[in-house]
């Protein structure tokens, strides 16, 4: 069975324009949530702050409102584009590290039942784990 010229035109559009749609949006949802973050805008300023205990709540907060745009900007600009899967994968670990150190928090019951911050964290990993396959996409175009 043959594959129309139009199909294949259409399927070549939807793919290199849907990666590059993607990539706007995801970067100013990641550039939009970090600046809130960075503003004091967040209501996740909290559990960063407990979930980094090591660093004073200020600059915990920072740190991560800096990553998120970090991660946004990285997805915009070509030169970075190689560099945001690694700064994702940093960001990707301090993300699980909320399951780990705040148990109570996250599980209703291990480990088939999240509470509320347990899938919101959960999604975070997925979210994350698209951003990595855009990267590597976004450097092929």
């Amino acid at each position: 069975m043959k594959i129309s010229k139009a199909k294949r035109l259409k399927a070549g559009f939807m793919k290199r324009e849907g990666i590059i749609f993607f990539s706007y949006f995801f970067s100013i949802t990641f550039i939009w949530f970090g600046a809130l973050k960075i503003l004091g805008f967040s209501d996740s300023n909290a559990l960063i702050a407990k979930t980094l205990p090591f660093l004073s709540s200020g600059l915990a907060i920072l740190a991560v409102g800096c990553l998120e745009v970090l991660i946004g900007i990285s997805l915009l600009i070509k030169p970075l584009m190689k560099l945001g899967p690694y700064i994702m994968m940093l960001y990707l670990f301090g993300t699980l590290s909320t399951l780990v150190t705040m148990p109570t928090l996250s599980w209703v019951s291990f480990p088939f039942v999240p509470s509320t911050l347990g899938q919101y964290v959960i999604k975070n990993l997925v979210l994350v784990c698209a951003a990595i396959v855009l990267g590597n996409q976004l450097k092929d175009l």
